[in-house]
This record gives C-alpha cells, sequence and structure tokens, in this order.
C-alpha cells in the first residue's frame, strides 16, 4: 500500500480520491486515533493522478466575480429556531430545496449515534440533519449517491464541513465538469474529533447511565443560545446535568485534542470559500441587529456565489434578516485555525495506555486553555468585544497558523 498524501497534515479525510479512483485502488484506513485516510493498492493503480487532481489540499478555488455579502439570519418560526444549533437558516434554504423535489445531504445520528452523512427526501429524515455534530462524519459513498441524483436532473443541497464540501465541489466538476443544480452549504469550523473517542463515549453513556442513551444533542438551548449545553437523555430522563462540568465530550473537544490533526493548519480558516452558501453562529449580533439577540439563536451568513444568493433570495419569507459588514461578521476561524495544543501527544499516549475511562476523567473538565475560554466568552459577547477579543487571542496564540496559511487566504 502507498499513500496518496505526504503527512497526514495534508489530507482532511474527504473521501473524494477514493470515490474518483476509477480502478477502485484507493481504500479509507482508521488509524490510532481512529480517523481515516487513503491508501493505493499499487496493484490496481494505474498512476493516472486524478486523486491528486480532486483533493481539497492541493486544489485551487477558481475566483468567481462575486462579492461576498454576509447576513444575521433567525427563521420566523421560534420552534425551528429552538431545534436549530442557531437560527435555522439550513432548516430555511433545505425546506426550499425539497419543494423543488430536490434531496438533502448532510450529517446526522444513525443506529448507535454513529455520525454519518446520507441523504434525505423529506422534512422528517432531514431533521435529523439540523444542530452542530463536532466529530468527523463518514461520507462513505455520499459523493457517487449526489452524482447519481444530478445526473438525474434533481436539484441538491449538501451540507458538511469545508474541507467535506470542497471534496465534493472537486469530485462533482471532475465528473460533471459543471456544478449546476448543486447547492453546496458549509460552516465556519473548529475543527473535527475523532470518531472512534466519540464511539468510546457512547459506550460510556450507555454503561454510566442505567438505560439505553435515547438522545443526544450537541447543543441544547433550554438555558438559552448564550449559555448552551448538550442535551442527553436515557430511558425517558434528562441525565444532562451529570455530564456538564466533568466527563464532558464536548469539554474535552474544547480542548483541542480531539481534533484531526490536519485541522491546525487548515486552509479552509479562511473568507476564500469553496461553498455557495456558509453558516455560522453569530455572536456579534448584538452589534448588528439588536433585534435579532431574543438568546434563542442566530445564525451568521455568508453569501459566497451567486448561486448562492439566488437560493438565499428563494427563502426570505421564511427568515427574519439583517445585512452587515464583513468586519461585523468576523469569526476567528474565518482567519486562523486553532493551535496545535502542547499536551495533545500526551493525551493521545495516555488514551493508548490507560484507556478511555481514565483519560475521561481526566480531560472530560477541558484544560486551562479551555476553561478561560468558558469564561470569557459570556463576558466578551456581552460587553461587544467579542470581534477584538479574538483578534488578540489570534495574535497571540494562532500567529503562527496565521503565517503558516498566509497563501491560502
Amino acid at each position: 500500500m502507498e499513500k496518496v498524501y505526504a503527512k497526514k497534515e495534508q489530507c482532511y479525510g474527504c473521501t473524494a480520491c477514493a470515490n474518483i479512483c476509477p480502478q477502485g485502488a484507493i481504500t479509507m484506513q482508521e488509524d490510532k486515533e481512529g480517523f481515516f485516510y487513503p491508501e493505493i493498492c499499487l496493484n490496481k493503480c494505474i498512476d493516472c493522478k486524478i486523486c491528486v487532481k480532486v483533493c481539497p489540499f492541493h486544489s485551487e478555488k477558481k475566483q468567481e466575480d462575486y462579492k461576498q455579502r454576509y447576513f444575521a439570519v433567525q427563521h420566523r418560526n421560534p420552534q425551528i429556531v429552538m431545534e436549530s444549533s442557531s437560527g435555522g437558516i439550513f432548516t430555511a434554504l433545505s425546506d426550499c430545496v425539497l419543494r423543488t423535489g430536490g434531496v438533502i445531504y448532510g450529517a446526522g445520528f444513525s443506529e448507535g449515534f454513529i455520525i454519518r452523512h446520507y441523504r434525505a427526501l423529506d422534512e422528517d429524515t432531514r431533521n435529523k440533519h439540523r444542530g452542530s455534530k463536532y466529530v468527523q462524519s463518514d461520507m462513505n459513498r455520499v459523493m457517487k449517491e449526489i452524482l447519481e441524483d444530478l445526473s438525474a436532473g434533481k436539484t441538491v443541497l449538501f451540507s458538511g464541513s469545508p474541507c467535506q464540501t470542497a471534496g465534493v465541489r472537486n469530485y462533482i466538476l471532475a465528473k460533471r465538469k459543471v456544478l449546476n443544480n448543486l447547492l453546496l452549504c458549509d460552516f465556519i469550523c473548529h475543527g473535527v474529533a475523532s470518531p472512534k473517542v466519540w464511539r468510546d463515549y457512547i459506550k460510556y453513556l450507555e454503561k454510566n447511565c442505567d438505560g439505553k442513551l435515547e438522545r443526544y444533542k450537541f447543543r441544547g438551548k433550554k438555558e438559552g443560545w448564550h449559555n448552551f449545553f448538550p442535551l442527553i437523555e436515557a430511558d425517558g430522563l434528562d441525565v444532562s446535568l451529570r455530564y456538564r462540568n466533568k466527563d464532558s465530550f464536548f469539554l474535552l473537544y474544547a480542548t483541542c485534542y480531539l481534533n484531526r490533526t490536519s485541522c491546525y493548519s487548515c486552509r479552509f480558516t479562511s473568507y476564500d470559500r469553496f461553498s455557495d452558501i456558509t453558516f455560522a453562529d453569530f455572536w456579534n449580533v448584538k452589534e448588528v441587529a439588536a433585534h435579532l439577540d431574543n438568546n434563542t439563536g442566530t445564525s451568521e451568513v455568508l453569501i459566497n456565489t451567486r448561486r448562492g444568493e439566488e437560493w438565499f433570495q428563494r427563502c426570505i419569507s421564511e427568515i427574519k434578516f439583517e445585512e452587515c459588514t464583513r468586519k461585523q461578521a468576523w469569526q476567528p476561524h474565518l482567519e486562523y485555525p486553532n493551535e496545535l495544543p502542547g499536551k495533545r501527544a500526551q493525551f493521545w499516549q495516555e488514551y493508548a495506555e490507560r484507556g478511555f475511562e481514565e483519560t475521561l476523567h481526566k480531560y472530560g473538565k477541558g484544560n486551562f486553555m479551555s476553561k478561560c475560554k468558558r469564561i470569557a466568552m459570556p463576558i466578551v459577547k456581552k460587553t461587544g468585544l467579542y470581534v477584538a477579543a479574538g483578534k488578540l487571542y489570534g495574535f497571540i496564540f494562532s500567529g503562527k497558523a496565521v503565517r503558516k496559511n498566509g497563501k491560502n487566504k
């Protein structure tokens, strides 16, 4: 077996190479951290190098003559807002696509709470795609299914991480040469966590909840959008409080120890998007559209292409919105990725030697930096210092990452 990439930092795990290979020579293999990487079977490889051509790490986006626009958005239906992580823009857009007889592809829970990308043709299935999921999803053969739907004349909305979206875009361009009827949506990403750690965490919950795990929501809003916590239900009982401040997957994720290696030098922490539309939480909404700041959730929306603007216009009857400037819409991960934590290697060594539970007990309260962020974030939001604080943090802690990726900005 030969690797498609030179080093792990160069692979996002999007699966475009495995899907495009005409010989079926590339398979995705799981490493010790639970992330999948492509490997080439040399007996099948014909050295066509199409795998390199579709790889998001190597490809450049052809610039469109379009000036990016920025919006604060909230769905007009309060229930949809409460069921969404932020303001419900994904539901508004996907409803428009479904009404055309189109297809939605997004990440949701499958059996055993495994996070996968899958196809939705109706609202009930689409609703399972709602909400943030901080784990790298299993893309399986989704790219080939998207190609089949496009070839059948269907409109397709794909929502995924920026690297997944770039992989889908490159794959479809390589197969069809055009992106007609494909609406690509990504989100401002904080990095994707290990599927292996997530699987172990689900097993841990089921072992300790004294009942079958029935629901897990990464971003519950029982105490409001500004103070969200995971919602966990087992055997008809809400056990969220038990895992809020310790043994918490969310606090473990906040340490950045779980992120894929490529996330620490990600080229997609940029305004230069491969998608048509980008979603995020609009934490600076108080300074932009105070009437949308009701602590239930507001979406930040970046319109990146004419196709994106066309679909945004189709759903404006279902949303409340306010246009803003690029400066007002600034987010840390539009400029720099998370820094590689100094104790990441130590975490994974202890994980391998001591097992999941002991490692969770030690790190499941967060680390010093994540605790500082938790304390500071509510303050900077309330005082309107979100942008200034983020810029300062990036200058102090992520300067190397910004400079390293500067050419990709």
